[in-house]
């Protein structure tokens, strides 16, 4: 039996090194495949969570405008512990007003970060970034995550 990172290696090569979602799910279907078991295959479940997903993807495109800057930006984000917790959104000009949420959000922002240092670490370019990047860890006592 394949595993799922040598199953997609195969996807890869035989589709000309390119992998297309599509392709994987029309590979998951078969239920000998490595790859069936991440996917929901009840279609009322999925249908489901699809919704959840276009409901959550609606949210995330929402702009406003802030009223100092004059910029569009989201709308609505969404915390970490409001996520811990189930779901859900709130307003960024409400978050930006609570002293307690605007720190939960530059954690999260921080954390984030981190998470695009170490795809894009092999990018030497963007070492004054990531460079920058910790000098903010420091001034909030954000450690990075090891």
């Amino acid at each position: 039996m394949r595993t799922v990172s040598e199953e997609l290696e195969r996807i890869r090569i035989a589709n000309g090194g390119l992998i297309r979602a599509e392709t994987v799910v029309e590979v998951a279907q078969d239920e000998d495949s490595p790859l069936h078991s991440y996917f929901c295959w009840d279609d009322t479940e999925a249908a489901h969570k699809y919704r959840l997903w276009q409901a959550r993807d609606l949210i995330r495109v929402e702009v406003t405008v802030l009223e100092k800057t004059n910029k569009s930006i989201r709308a609505y984000v969404s915390l970490l512990d409001d996520r811990k917790n189930g779901d859900g959104y709130r307003s960024i000009v409400d978050v930006l007003n609570d002293p307690d949420q605007r720190s939960a959000l530059l954690r999260q922002a921080l954390r984030s970060f981190e998470y695009f240092e170490e795809r894009y670490q092999v990018l030497k370019e963007l070492t004054p970034l990531f460079t920058s990047a910790q000098k903010i860890r420091k001034k909030f006592g954000v450690k990075k995550d090891a």
